[in-house]
Parts: C-alpha cells; structure tokens; sequence
C-alpha cells in the first residue's frame, strides 16, 4: 500500500487531476442513481396505476355505450302511453269538484274549481292522465271551500 501511495505521490500533475476527477465523476453517478432510482420506480408504479385506471375506464365507457343501447331498444318497444283528451266539464264531474269558470284563450285555458281540500289531489291526479299541460296554479280559501284555479296549455280546445 505504501508503494502505491508513493506512486500516486510521484505521478504526474495531470494523471492525478484526471484520475481524481474521474473517481469524483464516478461517485457522483453512482449517488446520483442511488438518489433517483427510487423516483423511477414510484413513477412506474404511478405509470401501471394509470394504465390500469385507464383500462377500467374503457371497460366502464364500453358497458355504458352497451346500456345506452339496450335503453333505446327498451324505450322503441315500450307502448306509447295513452292520456284522455282534456275535458274542462269532466273536470267538473270529480267527486266533490264544481266548474265555476272555464275560459279558453287560443291553446292557454283558465279553469276555475271550487272543491273542499280532500278531492284536490285527485283534481290534480286526474289532470295528470291527460293530454293538458299545467303551466301554473294557485289554491284560495273561499266561503266554506277552496277555490283552485288552472292555468293550462290545451292544443285541441278553444
């Protein structure tokens, strides 16, 4: 060992500054790698994570494409719900119900009932199976009873 130290001490300027920055070039690479492989790693790791994400996300969007099309074929086979053509005095007919005021206006119509408070949700429940559109209400008390007035978007009666 002392021999070798007596060479190096010998050595030229230059092969000692080479060898030196060589061996410091070396040290450098090896702390280098010992410092990033551990980012390399946890990069793969996130990289298979996200592959693995991305295929269920193909797998979801393809089950979603298959559902969507067995909802169209479902909603073309279902039979068209069939609703009653409104009727203002069949509205007056209800149990409990009394036609004070009917007045259409084009394809809007204003239909006023009196009626105690129990036949109100069959009032409205009736007007749901037909072709009538409600586009708004409002429920008063008057003397003894309720007075419900429609506001109603009717296309086949004027």
């Amino acid at each position: 060992m002392r021999r070798s130290l007596e060479q190096w001490l010998t050595a030229d300027a230059r092969l000692r500054v080479a060898s030196w920055s060589a061996a410091m070039l070396l040290l450098i690479l090896l702390g280098g790698l010992w410092v990033i492989q551990p980012g390399y790693q946890a990069l793969e790791q996130q990289r298979v994570s996200l592959a693995a994400s991305l295929q269920a996300i193909k797998a979801q969007q393809q089950q979603k494409r298959a559902l969507g099309t067995q909802l169209h074929a479902a909603q073309r086979n279902l039979p068209a719900l069939a609703s009653e053509r409104f009727s203002a005095m069949a509205m007056g007919k209800l149990p409990g119900v009394t036609l004070m005021k009917w007045q259409p206006e084009g394809e809007v119509a204003e239909l006023e009932l009196r009626s105690q408070w129990l036949p109100v949700p069959e009032l409205f429940n009736a007007l749901s199976r037909t072709d009538a559109r409600l586009k708004r209400f409002s429920v008063a008390a008057g003397e003894g009873a309720l007075t419900v007035t429609l506001w109603l978007e009717v296309a086949h009666e004027k």
